[in-house]
């Protein structure tokens, strides 16, 4: 028989919050729910309901209500699908347990000292702060990492994706930072386990087969691959982002020091001058087949420096190799700018990150 889809009655009224059946295949599909929906107004509210329901005396939960820590958000999302399912599943309790103990701590009133001078309370500098925000980032991470695991020892496709989860609001400092982490901790390890050149981390890596092992560093190097993408498109948008006080310079001392390919074969270039104020340019590189789409974000359009582009938008950029590009070419050259936008979209082929610079090697192809 057909099960049918529970629905949920909050406060707030219906919404359409998903219940866990308490396996761990469909658990870190449930926990991106939580990630996308939820906030972390959100998971401290979840965290105080499990706290409740748990029985925990008045003077904690009072301390739990009051605390300002930053709240573990795995946690309370697994808080939340434990009550809505009515659960009793213990092999997430100890890291519950944990969570509480460490935000009623946080919250406990310091004892009066008998000394007339008070020392001044020591200010957290920004290293501390990013410090602590980073293990807290990666606490989250490795729990998504158990769950995928699971997926790969019983040979089921994780539905978590870093690189999605980078886009929530996690700081260009932060996301150089998880790339270290596991390119220089987690990745090592791992390559060593495989290779058994360690007894000890062999030993703690022999649940997994073989293959089992070699999927998981395949998923680690994704990481640092999704780190390293989301790291360069968010340091390029806090650069094009900036908003300039200096005075607009002319088109053509703009492009003075600009270098681009004037023509290869029946292909020229449109003028230099026009990428000013253009709301979009094509580049074209003859050699390689790359085609390099970019969109203005305001309204003045693109201008450039030296050899940079300056205020283009991030997410409309398109970076992609033409297999046919005889093909391709002429609805770009003679179609208007949608058509032509539509038509790279279009094309099949892994949509690369731009650089934002202009060579001796691209034609412009169009300026619309």
């Amino acid at each position: 028989m057909r099960k049918t889809k529970r629905t949920v009655f909050t406060k707030h009224g219906i919404e359409d919050e998903p219940v866990w059946d308490g396996t761990l295949e469909s658990l870190p599909k449930v926990l991106n729910w939580y990630s996308y929906k939820k906030d972390q107004d959100d998971a401290r509210n979840y965290i105080l309901e499990y706290a409740k329901f748990a029985g925990l005396p008045k003077d904690k939960i009072k301390a739990l209500s009051q605390s300002k820590e930053r709240v573990v958000t795995s946690i309370a999302w697994l808080c939340r699908m434990l009550l809505n399912s009515a659960s009793t599943s213990t092999e997430f309790n100890s890291r519950i347990d944990h969570e509480l103990s460490r935000l009623i701590s946080a919250n406990k009133p310091k004892q009066s000292s008998p000394q007339i001078d008070i020392p001044k309370k020591q200010t957290v500098n920004v290293q501390e702060n990013i410090k602590i925000q980073l293990s807290e980032y990666l606490g989250e991470i490795n729990f998504q990492l158990d769950s995928i695991l699971d997926c790969i020892r019983k040979d089921i496709s994780p539905s978590f994706s870093l690189n999605n989860w980078l886009r929530n609001d996690v700081s260009v400092v932060q996301t150089k930072n998880i790339s270290n982490y596991f390119k220089n901790n987690v990745l090592p390890e791992l390559l060593e386990a495989q290779a058994a050149t360690c007894e000890q981390l062999t030993e703690a890596y022999s649940f997994l087969t073989s293959k089992q092992l070699k999927t998981y560093i395949g998923v680690i190097e994704q990481f640092i691959i999704d780190c390293d993408e989301q790291h360069i498109i968010k340091k390029q948008m806090l650069v094009h982002n900036r908003t300039s006080r200096k005075r607009v310079s002319s088109p053509l001392k703009q492009v003075a020091k600009l270098k681009y390919l004037k023509e290869h074969e029946d292909l020229k270039s449109v003028p230099s001058t026009r990428i000013v104020g253009s709301k979009a340019i094509i580049l074209y590189n003859p050699e390689s087949r790359v085609v390099v789409y970019y969109e203005c974000d305001n309204n003045h359009g693109l201008s450039v420096k030296g050899s940079t582009l300056l205020n283009y938008d991030i997410t409309k950029t398109m970076c992609k190799i033409l297999r046919k590009p005889d093909e391709i070419l002429p609805t770009i050259l003679n179609e208007a700018r949608v058509a032509a936008r539509n038509c790279l979209r279009d094309v099949k082929s892994k949509n690369k990150v731009a650089s934002g610079r202009v060579n001796e090697k691209f034609l412009i192809l169009r300026a619309f």
